[in-house]
């Protein structure tokens, strides 16, 4: 028969926040050098080239929107887990305290 067990290792939790956080901020320093470029103008003004330029460029600025959100994402899980190494923390500390007393 197997136990469970749950090994957490706070500066582990904290080391992955922190390259989150860096990742996260590749990706918004990459989105505002290139987004703005994912911009075209239509190849003439007869209906065709405008409707496709249009299309491209509702797909491009759709893709900045997304990108922003994921690093946004990216922030927020990196949060949590520093908040998780603080909380284990606490917990560790606590348990030993009680154990010593």
């Amino acid at each position: 028969m197997s136990e469970n067990q749950l090994a957490v290792d706070p500066s582990q939790l904290r080391s992955s926040a922190a390259q989150l956080d860096a990742l996260a901020e590749r990706l918004e320093t990459t989105l505002s050098t290139h987004v703005p470029g994912l911009q075209v103008p239509a190849s003439g003004i007869d209906e065709v080239s405008v409707r496709a330029a249009d299309t491209f460029n509702s797909v491009a600025d759709g893709f900045g929107a997304d990108a922003g959100d994921a690093a946004r994402e990216l922030r927020k899980i990196a949060a949590v887990l520093r908040l998780q190494a603080n909380s284990f923390g606490r917990a560790e500390d606590t348990n030993t305290t009680t154990f010593l007393a």
